[in-house]
């Protein structure tokens, strides 16, 4: 009941999300594990990374990107590995869903990349309402 009264009353928490969740449009596994990405439906299978995979251990790797998104218009493409958010360290797929839980539709995100070429980017996207 405390958690059904703390979402009426409209107050967020580390475990409570009030309002829409924030849509950066991607699909992502652990760097170190480029695997996941065909083993959950990925687009990354048979060298899908275009330059060869990221030379990034850590972070969060893109599998797929969804075309007219947010990550789509920020310029990231399957095979990058998004290694911060906001200044903050991504080390793995599951730290940048922790990020994003936090995130609401207009928040703009600073991320930080590495692409299939190892070179490090940097690019700003405004979340949208998850698409329907």
């Amino acid at each position: 009941m405390s958690v059904a009264n703390q979402i009426a009353a409209g107050h967020a928490s580390a475990t409570v999300h009030i309002g829409l969740a924030g849509f950066l449009g991607i699909q992502v596994a652990d760097a170190n594990n480029p695997g996941d990405c065909a083993a959950n439906g990925g687009g990354l299978g048979g060298g899908g990374f275009g330059g060869g995979g990221s030379s990034a251990s850590a972070g969060a790797l893109i599998c797929q990107v969804v075309p007219g998104t947010p990550a789509d218009s920020a310029g990231l493409t399957s095979g990058d590995v998004i290694t911060s958010i906001n200044g903050k360290s991504v080390g793995s797929a599951n730290t940048l869903t922790t990020l994003m839980d936090a995130a609401h539709p207009g928040d703009q995100l600073a991320i930080t990349y590495v692409d299939g070429n190892g070179d490090t980017h940097s690019a700003s996207a405004t979340l949208s309402a998850l698409a329907k």
